[in-house]
């Protein structure tokens, strides 16, 4: 199987609110639900992650310390 992850990495602190995510998340699954997916892809939830937040962790991904698949997972 593989799995698809959909990651939006935003700048703006508005998206930092849990509703714009409710709703993409929403619409995308309803999208993904209408589209012919094969079985053999399993297509995660959408995840919105700040930029910034990405940067202050860029020391944690390099030395291996934090892993962005099992975050966003």
């Amino acid at each position: 199987m593989k799995f698809i992850y959909s990651v939006i990495v935003y700048l703006d602190d508005c998206f930092d609110v849990e509703d714009p995510s409710y709703l993409l998340n929403k619409e995308f699954q309803q999208i993904i639900g209408e589209k012919n997916v094969s079985a053999d892809y399993e297509v995660k939830d959408v995840v919105m992650v700040n930029i910034e937040q990405l940067m202050r962790l860029e020391k944690f991904f390099a030395d291996e310390n934090l892993d962005l698949a099992y975050l966003i997972t």
